[in-house]
């Protein structure tokens, strides 16, 4: 088979693993992404009252609800919802089933879609000459929290995705377009911005002035978008919607950030609460990998950067009140994170050491058991599990409660069958994905 024939191939089924479960039930934070656009599309205003209640993730400026969330998603998919609205009125709908539609197709879009290129754009661009590089990335991608979100309207696979191209185009010295793309970036998740801001800081340091000037002229278009939309919505072009939150209302002040916190660092980093180890946990293979075979290995300048602004990102997010994400599976503020270190070091994970095989079995095992096993229970555990998997996920198994938004529950399927189906085609899609690709001498 041809490498082009293969890509597609990988791209196929990668998106088909990413869609198998797909969220298409209202929760507060898809609501609140959906109902921009309808509220668009439908009404031409940014006014979301129709929606309002079902949703506490909103903002209240001078008594009018709007969506809380970063806008980017949410306008790309105002067309989408136009275009859906001329075949089949939209209108005809409750509220509430307006919202699933859209829902639906979005986690497609900005959900299941992303994750496949995600996966496409590491092969491509770095494990494509490692052996068992499919098996290895894999096992990273879909034993880690962002399998979880694939599938969901929510913007952190989405804006780990533009994390990813922004970063591959530097890689190609297009910096202003790496530029747009970490625009468009922070305009899918405010927090994005602090990758910006390590990425330029760093640059400088380096005396990379002229990278520097285009990537920061690239930023700039979205900059100015997002503050048309500001004074839009909340009659400034500097005030974001984060600043009238009703749910957090703390975001009032400095958008949330505030003194550095030890708690927040504990469990962003390490904890089964929201540890970004414990929920990819292949990035502790990465670490001890990287330490151990730093001799061997020169990293470019870009490389180096990736990697100090995983660390700077986590410091800052660290200082965020909000930090802890409120219901959700592990840190889905920090998507960005595995994915930029992924790409930086899957490939130089040897499975020639006996050590590094047993590390990948046991790392990469227990992530994706976990994964699975809350994509086919309780999806997002609620913020008060301060041990999800204990707390919720296995007591979920326990009892037989079933996620039954699934492929197979489109048509009806529910119970523990779905979800051994999934588990076949994890491994089957794996199986021929690994016989069909292309030789190293081919690729």
């Amino acid at each position: 088979m041809s490498a082009k024939k293969f890509h597609i191939l990988f791209f196929l089924l990668s998106l088909l693993l990413s869609t198998y479960y797909i969220d298409w039930l209202p929760n507060w934070n898809s609501t609140s992404r959906a109902a921009l656009p309808l509220s668009l599309a439908l009404e031409g205003t940014f006014n979301i009252d129709e929606y309002d209640e079902f949703t506490g993730d909103n903002a209240t400026v001078e008594g009018v609800p709007i969506s809380d969330k970063s806008p980017l998603p949410g306008l790309m998919m105002t067309p989408v919802v136009l275009l859906v609205d001329f075949f089949y009125d939209l209108e005809e709908l409750k509220p509430y089933d307006r919202l699933s539609v859209v829902i639906f197709i979005a986690s497609v879009l900005f959900g299941s879609i992303p994750m496949a290129l995600i996966l496409l754009f590491v092969y491509k661009s770095r494990m494509r000459h490692v052996n068992n590089g499919i098996l290895i990335l894999y096992v990273a991608f879909f034993g880690s929290f962002l399998f979880v979100f694939s599938g969901s309207f929510m913007s952190h696979v989405f804006t780990a995705f533009l994390l990813l191209w922004s970063f591959l185009q530097l890689e190609k010295k297009k910096y202003f377009i790496a530029g747009l793309l970490m625009g468009a970036c922070f305009m899918s998740e405010y927090n994005m911005a602090i990758f910006g801001v390590g990425w330029g800081l760093f640059m400088l340091t380096q005396g990379k002035r002229r990278e520097l000037l285009l990537f920061s002229l690239g930023v700039l278009p979205f900059i100015l978008l997002q503050g048309c939309y500001n004074y839009l919505t909340t009659g400034s072009f500097l005030e974001l919607a984060y600043r009238y939150q009703e749910n957090f209302a703390h975001n009032a002040d400095a958008y949330g950030f505030g003194a550095p916190s030890l708690e927040a660092l504990y469990h962003l980093s390490i904890s089964q609460y929201r540890g970004v180890l414990f929920y990819a946990p292949v990035l502790l293979l990465i670490i001890v990998g990287g330490i151990m075979q730093k001799k061997h290995f020169k990293f470019s300048w870009m490389e180096q950067m990736a990697t100090l602004s995983c660390i700077f990102y986590l410091l800052v997010f660290c200082c965020n009140k909000s930090w802890y994400g409120g219901w959700t599976y592990g840190p889905r503020y920090l998507a960005g994170i595995p994915v930029i270190l992924f790409l930086v070091y899957l490939n130089r994970i040897q499975l020639k050491s006996l050590y590094m095989k047993i590390g990948l079995i046991l790392l990469g095992g227990f992530g994706i058991i976990q994964a699975f096993m809350d994509k086919a229970s309780i999806l997002y555990p609620k913020t008060s599990m301060k041990f999800p998997l204990i707390d919720g996920i296995i007591p979920a198994f326990q009892k037989g409660n079933y996620n039954d938004r699934t492929l197979p529950g489109l048509f009806g399927g529910e119970g523990l069958w779905p979800h051994l189906i999934f588990f076949v085609l994890f491994i089957t899609v794996l199986i021929l994905l690994h016989k069909k690709a292309p030789s190293i001498a081919e690729g």
